[in-house]
């Protein structure tokens, strides 16, 4: 059953929505300083009949929209931070940060987020008109980039008591997430030593910056004896000054650690432990370490993702003018000869023919209708979808090979190509809701679905009891 009012209510006010992505992504505000775009959302909803709880989870640009009464509840998410570095004028083929701009939304969080508000507004309507009960939830869910807003909110219990959690993500093709994504956990070293002169004294110094590179090697040897599905990554946060004349004092570097489950990753992260423990002893300095994000994988749901996957055979494929079809061509132009085979290989990890995939991945616009593709990142999606039975979407946004988290992405934001992905991503997820709203023996299979992943795969949430938003 599909409702007619929402696609019309979301024909009507398309454009109003587009241009409140255009305000998002003008403002591109990073994790936690997303306070002018969860107003904007905030706002929306109250002016649409939601009722507005601000500062949830104990999160100040953390929010809550509420319509409606009795059960299903039925949980909307939807994210509004930019990252750092990824400046970018629109409509660009080249790499051309805004001056004065540092971040930029190079992961698609102004078209996320926004889609989903429509959605939410959409399915309200529907709601009114047809007269059913339930109650429609849109969390405004900060900090997904680097800063784990979800998992606090997890932790302060938001998500407590859903039936049914809708999320998505632009991509540069469309697929439907089974269970898996890796989870992942951020941690801090910070090595302090002991300053002096590097010439006249350096007997008497202690170098933090030597502990950090020891670190450094240390975990690159770690690689080789771990799951060959975890991965290891840093970054070298504070290399302790520009004079390399003195021996560097304090020195600092950023660890994450992914793998498909989150006993795995704190596995792993307890030998980078050891490893940073080691280069403080073979240093003289000390160490000291703090978590600052935690993504567990996700467990999406059969029963929803069925139910999507109707949902998008009956609103796709999407139509592309040639003129579109020419603005992606030159964003793929911009890639390396990798790009497009990186998503192929993607299809083929799930069985897909290497030909088949060839063929999916042969425009400049991906065109086909969905496939179950594991989505390759992590997301504090994940530590929701371990609370309440959630399906998970990707929908095509973006030029084909467009990988997340380039200046690409940021330059097509706004494209007429990131607008009818935005437009398409709403009607899901607002007529995917309308048919929970319809049917309770469907809320009822998800939710036993639910109990029996969470038995095989309990929630461990990686973030210790004293750490807080940062």
């Amino acid at each position: 059953m599909f409702s007619y009012e929402i696609i019309d209510y979301i024909e009507k006010y398309k454009k109003k929505f587009f241009d409140v992505s255009k305000d998002i992504w003008d403002l591109a505000e990073c994790r936690y300083e997303e306070y002018k775009s969860a107003e904007i959302f905030a706002n929306l909803l109250e002016d649409e009949g939601f009722e507005v709880e601000r500062g949830i989870g104990k999160i100040p640009t953390a929010f809550s929209g509420k319509f409606g009464e009795g059960k299903p509840y039925i949980a909307i998410l939807g994210e509004y931070d930019a990252l750092e570095g990824l400046s970018q004028k629109r409509d660009t083929f080249c790499y051309s940060p805004l001056e004065g701009k540092n971040s930029g939304h190079g992961c698609g969080h102004n078209i996320l987020g926004v889609a989903a508000l429509m959605a939410a507004c959409a399915l309200k309507y529907a709601v009114e008109k047809g007269d059913l009960k339930g109650t429609i939830y849109f969390f405004g869910c900060p900090a997904e980039e680097n800063g784990s807003g979800k998992t606090f909110m997890v932790r302060e219990g938001v998500f407590g008591g859903m039936d049914i959690v809708l999320a998505w993500h632009p991509e540069c093709i469309t697929t439907i997430t089974p269970s898996g994504c890796y989870a992942h956990n951020g941690k801090y070293y910070s090595f302090k030593g002991k300053a002096s002169h590097a010439a006249a004294a350096p007997e008497l110094g202690r170098s933090a910056l030597d502990a950090v590179e020891l670190m450094n090697v240390g975990s690159n040897f770690l690689r080789e004896h771990i799951p060959t599905e975890a991965k290891i990554h840093y970054a070298i946060t504070n290399a302790g000054g520009m004079s390399p004349n003195i021996v560097q004092e304090n020195a600092e570097v950023l660890y994450t650690v992914r793998a498909p489950k989150m006993d795995m990753v704190l596995s792993i992260t307890e030998r980078v432990d050891n490893i940073a423990k080691g280069a403080a002893l073979m240093t003289g300095t000390e160490v000291s370490e703090r978590t600052v994000n935690s993504y567990a994988d996700i467990i999406t749901n059969s029963v929803i993702n069925n139910v999507i996957e109707n949902v998008m055979n009956y609103i796709l494929p999407i139509d592309y003018t040639e003129d579109e079809f020419l603005y992606a061509e030159k964003f793929c132009n911009t890639f390396d000869d990798m790009a497009i085979k990186s998503v192929a290989s993607r299809f083929v990890k799930e069985g897909i023919s290497q030909s088949e995939a060839d063929i999916l991945t042969s425009k400049s616009i991906y065109t086909d209708l969905p496939k179950f593709v594991h989505f390759n990142a992590s997301t504090d999606a994940g530590d929701v979808s371990h609370i309440a039975p959630l399906g998970h979407f990707t929908l095509t946004c973006f030029a084909m090979g467009t990988a997340l988290h380039t200046w690409q992405i940021t330059s097509q934001g706004l494209s007429s190509i990131a607008f009818k992905g935005l437009v398409a991503a709403s009607k899901i997820i607002a007529l995917t809701a309308f048919e929970f709203l319809c049917d309770e023996k469907l809320v009822e299979k998800a939710r036993e679905e639910f109990e029996n992943s969470i038995k095989e795969n309990p929630y461990i949430c990686g973030i210790p009891e004293n750490v807080f938003p940062v």
